[in-house]
């Protein structure tokens, strides 16, 4: 078997594939699927959950791993809520005695 060439992608804010339409299809078409790289569609509403879907885990995994960014950066608190090896102080050094 080939390698799979078909796709999705987003243009102009929709979202598209070239993949052959599931059975009942009424969404966007153009061209007929076997004109092969002619053809594009529109996602059907399961598909467009499931693009939605990994989006959302995308931009949750991308945040959670800005956030431990923050805190290390910040707070030097390691993403396992470790301490790191040179973390800053918690209190400033204390002052010779005059």
């Amino acid at each position: 078997m080939d390698s799979d060439t078909r796709d999705v992608w987003q243009e102009d804010g929709e979202w598209w594939t070239n993949y052959p339409p599931p059975a009942g299809f009424d969404g966007a078409e153009e061209g007929e699927y076997e004109d092969g790289e002619e053809y594009r569609r529109s996602l059907s509403a399961e598909e467009q959950a499931v693009v939605d879907s990994l989006l959302a885990e995308e931009r949750a995994a991308g945040r959670a791993f800005g956030e431990a960014q923050r805190l290390a950066h910040f707070f030097g608190i390691a993403a396992d809520g470790a301490e790191p090896a040179l973390a800053p102080p918690s209190e400033p050094p204390s002052r010779p005695a005059d």
